[in-house]
């Protein structure tokens, strides 16, 4: 992985024999770093390392991020470490001053299980150069020179560098000097290049200009844009000696947030941490974070940890050598670490709040967002929640059950007009989810206000932060953020959960089998149903796109940022698959691909689908081309193993859209209104409808009690037609067999609310009629659970009076303790689940204990806001009594099964007293259903010519002919001599492809190259498609062959060779075969486009709609005419 590591001081202090370190002699230590004292007299064997001499290093090429316009490729060289020395009494010896890491040996902390001890100052120092030497160098090309970490680059070297005063230009004078390159493609370059969005925010030194929504201001690119979108991150990983090492990245271009909108992408730097530290010592991670982080004397520290990272800023203060100081010069946007969380979620303003909420609230300034619209402060109106108080006291709070608007407020029409022609959606947005001032949750078009003027009402259960009335001429307070707008997906997903809820609410195992063997078969057959008529392979295109999501995915890649809020989901899951990828010594920079973008060298795109799809506009056909029928084999397989083994299938009547309450009153308890803005729905007999009528089943995520899946009535109301693309539901309570409920639908399933919450609704006739209401009282918590759990207690004012006799500096370290809880108890929600469903299995699914373990589990979910963690000794009670999952959790595809659980034992078997479950039975289903249409795949995409496509070896037939008539007219050899040397090349890049394979299936646990991550397997296959276009013979080429000719001979050539093996031509040539083919099949006729259209292309459903049914008739003619 590509990066340097941060260095600190704490490790060099405690291996040295002294016991304790003074200021003084942590400063020596510290300056001996910066300034690189040497004694090459002391041997080093059996000294002190702080006796050691500091060897210098070499600035050796190695990789560079993207320059704004030049296409690079990479190096890296084996660095010498370096070694911290004692203060020479000499410094006339001292070699002139250099860009040098001067490191202490080592990292930073103790090793994971030991507690490490504080000792103050320290700081982990990421990069530190002198001052001369950093003036006049951009924040993110020092960012660079840190994180390669093996530099020897003097005042004259960096005299380039500081005669540039843009960020673009930095940065290909760095890489220029340097001698580094990219291995990026020029799309990945577009998407990830950081140097323009980070001059940008240098030219727009204002809040204003980052904030966006300033369609006054002018920029060079627009006048909407906003700031915030370049990423500086690091990794936290384990060296072998069970140390921590911080790992810097390169900056790339990512999501916006608030905090970086309103401060800027160089205030913040993410640590990643690796796996299996975040699941070890979290109070050794507190601790490590609670110290300072240092960049070039620029001072970050931690102020929030969620899920795997940890967020540092940067504060008013500077590292001095010596101590951390403050520092009143760096401008309006750098605060100092009180007043930044001052400025987002005040403590004094929020004195009630318990200290977990108050914690929790600093999520909402990191959360993904775009900035939609500015909002006057006089147009933000407070509305009133509808709540249910008949059961509650005076006195007392509202719970939120009976909150019935609990988390959704309104927009003006006007303000949602906007927002609709500056995003362009598909359809008018009903609702938004969104961020404002201290408030989160969804904004509904209000039902009666028809104002010009973009207008929110917020309601109490809305704002989370109170902030000063003094901060109102903060325009960051006043910009509406928007996380994603409101849409209707269907079908919908089914889950494994609902599965079992459906199932033990009385559905019949025939009825949900039935839905899921047709789900699946559809899902399939969409890719086997096809002949060798042009119309069909257009027909199988478009059914290839859908199954792949291929279009948002591209979408998605090409804008990563706004994805999420323009209504794109990215194609690549997940979500740190490579995280735990050790760091291969010191010299491993190298850059890494962006997972999913394909090839621009030989042109072969990287996803699955989109490689078939290009085959089949090229003019390939499944029943013809051998590669094209591997490739859709994989594509369908994919499909039909997906849905077996994982239970993801799309099932009819059913849709996935926003829950929100009802904003005219008109529903009734157990009403509910669905409406699409379009005719994508299915009513019960199959016909298209825009609306559902009916008896529905509605349920979210997660789905794990009974009472989960509620069943409402879906009505139509004239009133509410406007509402499309959004689940309403009454909020005059629920109503379950007969019986008036007093809390609201949402919070039946699972605790749900209306802040943006997904709700699933399903009305298939059967699932329908079989499904049983079950008991409400099944939904309120066991009073046992709460003596499972702790509950912090202190509030916000009792934390104040706590700490308000300590120094700053522990008021800061106290306070980080509070803000990094969510390193604390990581693993706990998922062995909860793990251990749910084990209790189902052996208990049953409403049993007392798997009730209790459900409640446990969503109590855990909210910890991240409540603080509440589940008791140590309830937990290890909960691991020894379930250490297993059962084995339709832990069989993977064709029946084989893994071992699962804490100890990796075998799977859990279902005791004889209880009924068949119903996962065994749908598992055992699914494999009967999926056996055949294995078959049918095996059977359909077989059968390829076993003899070499003439298309494609035609080039190079033509060439060797052309060469032969050559070499008789002249007599001279060398036109023969060359297409032998290709021939030569070419099998040695076939040996180097394989070789590279061989690495990669080495270091992966199944010993299977798909089993490793897409950036491993796309840089190498660019490796070798790199390698195998250098080849060139002058001569021929100037005199023979034009330069796309020669291209396409080496296709020819390579296909020509390895035929019978096609994966590796089209590895290596992908784009030129196709062009071949494209040109043979089409007679010449073939039309050439470039990628920024052809990226944005898709078939239209009616023109694919007239081919289907052109093809039904004329498949219906032909039976007619075979029966007479």
């Amino acid at each position: 992985m590509p990066g340097s590591s941060f260095v600190n001081l704490e490790r060099t202090l405690s291996q040295s024999s002294t016991s304790s370190y003074n200021d003084t002699e942590f400063a020596e230590a510290y300056l001996e770093a910066d300034l690189g004292g040497e004694n090459t007299s002391q041997e080093s064997n059996g000294q002190n390392e702080l006796d050691a001499p500091i060897r210098e290093i070499d600035f050796d090429p190695a990789t560079a991020l993207p320059a704004s316009s030049t296409s690079l490729s990479s190096h890296s060289t084996r660095s010498t470490a370096s070694v911290l020395g004692k203060r020479h009494p000499d410094d006339s010896e001292r070699p002139p001053v250099e860009v040098v890491q001067r490191i202490p040996p080592g990292p930073s902390v103790q090793p994971p299980g030991r507690k490490a001890p504080f000792i103050d100052p320290v700081v982990h120092v990421l990069s530190d150069v002198c001052h001369n030497l950093r003036n006049g160098l951009l924040f993110g090309i020092r960012w660079e020179l840190a994180r390669r970490k093996k530099g020897r680059l003097g005042m004259e070297e960096l005299k380039p560098l500081r005669q540039c005063k843009e960020y673009p230009a930095q940065a290909k004078v760095f890489h220029d000097l340097i001698g580094a390159s990219l291995d990026f493609s020029g799309s990945e370059s577009a998407v990830k290049n950081p140097w323009d969005e980070l001059d940008l925010e240098r030219k727009l030194q204002s809040p204003e200009g980052f904030l966006g929504c300033n369609e006054d201001l002018t920029t060079s690119r627009d006048p909407a844009w906003y700031g915030g979108k370049v990423h500086f991150s690091c990794r936290l990983v384990s060296e072998t000696d069970r140390s921590y090492k911080l790992v810097l990245e390169p900056p790339v271009l990512g999501p916006s947030s608030r905090f970086t909108r309103r401060f800027g992408s160089e205030r913040f730097i993410r640590v990643r941490i690796q796996k299996k530290l975040f699941y070890g010592d979290s109070e050794a991670l507190i601790q490590y974070f609670q110290k300072p982080f240092v960049f070039d004397h620029q001072v970050y520290r931690a102020f929030f940890a969620k899920d795997l990272t940890v967020f540092l800023v940067e504060t008013a203060e500077k590292w001095t050598g010596e101590a951390v100081v403050p520092d009143q010069t760096r401008g309006p946007l750098i605060l100092s670490f009180m007043d930044f969380i001052n400025w987002h979620n005040p403590l004094h303003c929020n004195r009630t709040q318990s200290m977990a909420k108050w914690t929790s609230r600093f999520a909402l300034g990191l959360s993904s967002s775009v900035p939609g619209i500015r909002v006057d402060q006089m147009d933000c109106l407070a509305e009133t929640d509808i709540e249910n108080r008949e059961s509650v006291s005076k006195d007392s709070k509202t719970p939120s059950h009976l909150v019935m608007t609990d988390g959704c407020g309104f927009a003006s029409q006007s303000l949602l007009v906007k927002l609709h022609h500056k995003f362009r959606w598909e359809s008018f947005p009903t609702a938004i989810q969104m961020r404002f001032a201290g408030a989160k949750g969804l904004l509904l078009c209000h039902p009666n206000f028809v104002g010009m003027a973009p207008t929110i009402w917020l309601r109490p259960s809305q704002v989370k932060i109170q902030h000063e009335a003094t901060r109102g001429s903060d325009l960051a307070l006043h910009t509406v953020d928007l996380l994603r707008s409101s849409r209707m997906s269907s079908p919908a997903r089914i889950s494994s959960e609902i599965l079992i809820n459906l199932a033990e609410n009385g559905v019949s195992i025939e009825t949900l089998l039935d839905l899921l063997t047709i789900g699946l078969k559809d899902r399939v057959m969409k890719l086997l149903d096809w002949d060798d008529s042009p119309e069909s392979m257009v027909i199988l295109y478009a059914n290839v796109v859908k199954e792949g999501n291929v279009l948002s995915a591209r979408i998605a890649r090409e804008n990563p940022s706004p994805a999420r809020a323009l209504g794109y989901r990215f194609e690549d899951d997940k979500d740190g698959e490579n995280e735990e990828e050790e760091v291969d010594g010191e010299d491993d920079v190298s850059e890494k691909s962006t997972a999913w973008c394909g090839d621009e060298i030989s042109g072969q795109p990287s996803s699955l689908e989109e490689t078939n799809l290009q085959l089949l506009d090229s003019g390939f056909t499944p029943l013809t081309s051998f590669i094209l029928q591997l490739k859709m084999t994989e594509v369908a397989k994919k499909a039909l193993r997906h849905g077996e083994t994982n239970f993801k299938i799309d099932v009819g009547h059913s849709c996935t859209a926003f829950v929100v309450p009802d904003p005219s009153g008109i529903l009734k308890p157990g009403e509910v209104h669905i409406k699409s803005s379009s005719r994508s729905l299915l009513d019960t007999t199959g016909t298209p409808t825009d609306i559902v009528i009916g008896d529905v089943l509605l349920t979210r995520h997660p789905c794990k009690i009974a009472t989960d899946v509620q069943k409402a009535k879906a009505v139509c109301v004239p009133q509410l037609h406007q509402y499309v693309d959004v689940i309403v539901v009454s909020t005059q309570g629920h109503m379950v067999n007969g019986r008036k409920l007093p809390q609201h639908l949402a919070s039946m399933t699972g605790g749900g609310d209306y802040d943006g919450d997904l709700m699933f609704a399903f009305w298939s006739p059967k699932l329908v009629q079989e499904f049983r209401e079950p008991d409400p009282s099944i939904s309120i918590k066991p009073p046992e659970v709460d003596f499972c759990l702790i509950k912090p207690k202190e509030t916000v004012a009792e934390y104040l009076t706590r700490t308000e006799s300590l120094e700053e500096s522990k008021k800061i370290q106290e306070l980080q303790s509070q803000l990094l809880t969510g390193l604390k108890n990581p693993a706990v929600v998922g062995k909860l689940s793990i251990m749910w469903e084990a209790s189902i299995y052996v208990n049953g699914y409403n049993h007392p204990e798997t009730v209790k373990i459900a409640h446990l589990f969503c109590e855990v979910l909210d910890g991240a806001k409540t603080g509440i963690v589940i008791d140590p000794a309830e937990l290890s009670r909960l691991q020894k009594m379930y250490p297993q999952s059962p084995e339709w959790k832990t069989t993977k595809h064709k029946g084989q099964p893994s071992t699962s659980g804490f100890n990796n034992r075998p799977p859990l078997v279902r005791p004889a007293h209880l009924p068949t479950f119903i996962m065994d039975e749908l598992q055992r289903g699914l494999r009967e259903a999926a056996e055949p249409l294995y078959k049918m795949i095996d059977e359909k995409l077989s059968g390829a010519s076993t003899h070499p496509d003439p298309d494609l070896v035609a080039p190079f037939h033509r060439a060797q002919e052309r060469c032969a008539e050559l070499h008789r007219i002249t007599g001279n050899a060398i036109f023969i001599e060359a297409l032998k040397t290709m021939d030569e090349h070419v099998r040695d890049i076939h040996k180097f492809f394989r070789d590279e394979e061989r690495n990669i299936r080495d270091k992966t646990k199944t010993g299977n190259v798909s089993d490793a991550p897409i950036e491993t397997r796309q840089d190498m296959l660019r490796s070798v498609s790199r390698k195998f276009v250098e080849f060139t013979v002058p001569h021929i080429q100037e005199v023979v062959f034009s330069p796309e000719e020669w291209r396409r001979v080496m296709a020819s050539c390579v296909y020509a060779i390895y035929w019978k093996k096609p994966r590796f031509p089209f590895n290596v040539a992908f784009r030129e075969l196709c062009a071949i083919k494209a040109e043979a099949v089409s007679g010449g006729g073939a039309k050439t486009i470039t990628p920024l259209f052809y990226n944005g292309l898709t078939l239209h459903k009616k023109y694919v709609n007239l081919l289907s049914t052109n093809l039904q008739a004329r498949r219906s003619g032909l039976e007619g005419s075979g029966a007479d």
